[in-house]
């Protein structure tokens, strides 16, 4: 009964899926037709095409020196910039072209539109679906799932599964970073960066320092129940008020931060130069988000974990945690470009 119920389950799941994908399709496309090609973003278009090379990375590296990365992201660079570059110019000649324009013309730029705003939703369940399928894949299997894992075509396709999400990301922090601008984009990666770096200092400060130690101390002797437990709410109840306490920090600093921004005057030049630097500049830092993941993995797959938070944790949690760090290495090893990035990783050796 339980397995006919399951299975039952199952079923409905699938069904579900299918009949809201479908409808989310539809939508879409009828989005498209009316939107226009021509007034639309064709960064579905340019995702694949940037990735295209990708496919092609294991038969011309051996991942095995430095200058195979460097040369690796400059090209990525490079080829982003010609393809949504050479889109742009392709836009303003179409512009020009579409006033006046024969009824064709629009007949096609409306359904042009339709199938790039259905290609939209395409990408944007294949970037989700690529890193959702890829974690459950190597990381935590999932019974349900077998039924596309064993299927031929996600062996052929999981070698590069993970590649196109992390290069689909590069792809759009690169466009953000030109659209949005280097003052906009920087704001938000340092109030990124504060608040983690706020949870990473109160973590330190709780497990490093003897004033804050003895505090955690203490509200876990206040604890009754099982010891780890009582040891656990401690050092999280510490480091939970010393993070509410920079957070604050970090909102009155920017606050004053974002009002200085907002006095700086902006000309066509500057426009420019500030987009220009803002993709640049968002490309790298995403790219150093991927570099600080991976050296996570690292961390946690070779042990080295243990030397920091070896006092609070016990056995069980230190084993699954570096099975949970293996598997995940698994995973960013799996696809030629995610394996250079993490075999080739500047700051690996550092943690591992």
């Amino acid at each position: 009964m339980l397995t006919a119920n399951l299975l039952i389950s199952t079923s409905v799941i699938k069904t579900l899926i299918i009949v809201a994908a479908s409808v989310f399709a539809f939508a879409s496309f009828f989005y498209g037709v009316f939107k226009k090609f021509t007034q639309m973003s064709w960064i579905a278009w340019q995702i694949p095409i940037i990735f295209l090379p990708v496919l092609f990375l294991n038969y011309f590296f051996k991942f095995n020196d430095k200058w195979q990365l460097t040369l690796t992201l400059i090209l990525l660079a490079a080829f982003t910039v010609a393809v949504l570059g050479g889109g742009a110019l392709l836009r303003v000649a179409m512009h020009k072209r579409m006033r006046p324009a024969h009824s064709l013309l629009h007949f096609f730029d409306r359904l042009l539109g339709g199938i790039t705003a259905l290609l939209d939703y395409v990408i944007l369940v294949g970037i989700v679906g690529s890193v959702v399928l890829s974690v459950f894949y190597y990381a935590y299997p999932l019974e349900f799932l077998s039924f596309l894992y064993n299927t031929g075509i996600w062996h052929r396709l999981a070698p590069f599964v993970f590649d196109f999400f992390l290069v689909s990301m590069l792809v759009l922090a690169f466009r953000t970073g030109w659209r949005v601008g280097f003052g906009r984009v920087l704001l938000i990666v340092l109030m990124i960066a504060f608040v983690f770096g706020a949870m990473a200092l109160s973590v330190f400060l709780t497990l490093r320092t003897s004033l804050f130690r003895g505090m955690a101390r203490a509200i876990a002797g206040s604890v009754h129940g099982n010891a780890t437990v009582s040891k656990v709410v401690g050092y999280g109840v510490t480091a939970i008020i010393l993070f509410v306490i920079l957070f604050i920090l970090v909102c009155v600093l920017f606050w004053l931060f974002n009002k200085l921004r907002r006095r700086i005057r902006y000309n066509r030049f500057w426009g420019l130069m500030d987009g220009g630097i803002g993709a640049a500049f968002s490309f790298v830092v995403v790219l150093l988000f991927v570099f600080a993941v991976d050296t996570a993995i690292a961390w946690l797959a070779s042990g080295s974990f243990l030397k920091v938070l070896g006092e609070i944790t016990t056995g069980k949690i230190n084993e699954f945690l570096m099975t949970w760090g293996g598997n995940l290495r698994e995973l960013v090893v799996s696809s030629p470009f995610s394996r250079l990035l993490y075999l080739l990783n500047p700051f690996i050796r550092f943690v591992a």
